[in-house]
């Protein structure tokens, strides 16, 4: 098996390149339209913090990953705008290892 380490040192660079470009988004900048037809900047934020959980509850083989996206389609479309950079961190944090 290759060393999964600069794998995992690159998304965790490129998450924290995101998370400066949005951590001081007002609501309004978060509700801004982006390319993607009906989605916000929050919009895209969340889908990228529920491909991070996903990915990670499908890759340790649990049932958890089918309960999880059962239970994310049903309140998709009621995300908070002001919580996305909060579940964008919190699913980076347990997605991309850390090394210490």
């Amino acid at each position: 098996m290759s060393d999964p380490t600069p794998v995992f040192d690159d998304l965790r660079e490129e998450s924290e390149e995101l998370d400066r470009l949005v951590a001081e988004l007002s609501a309004e900048q978060w509700a801004l339209a982006t390319p993607v037809p009906g989605w916000s900047v929050a919009h895209q934020i969340a889908h990228l913090a529920w491909t991070d959980h996903s990915a990670l509850l499908a890759a340790t083989g649990t049932d958890a990953f089918h309960v999880h996206t059962e239970v994310d389609r049903a309140v998709l479309d009621s995300f908070p705008i002001s919580l996305p950079v909060a579940v964008f961190r919190a699913a980076n944090r347990s997605t991309v290892p850390c090394r210490t």
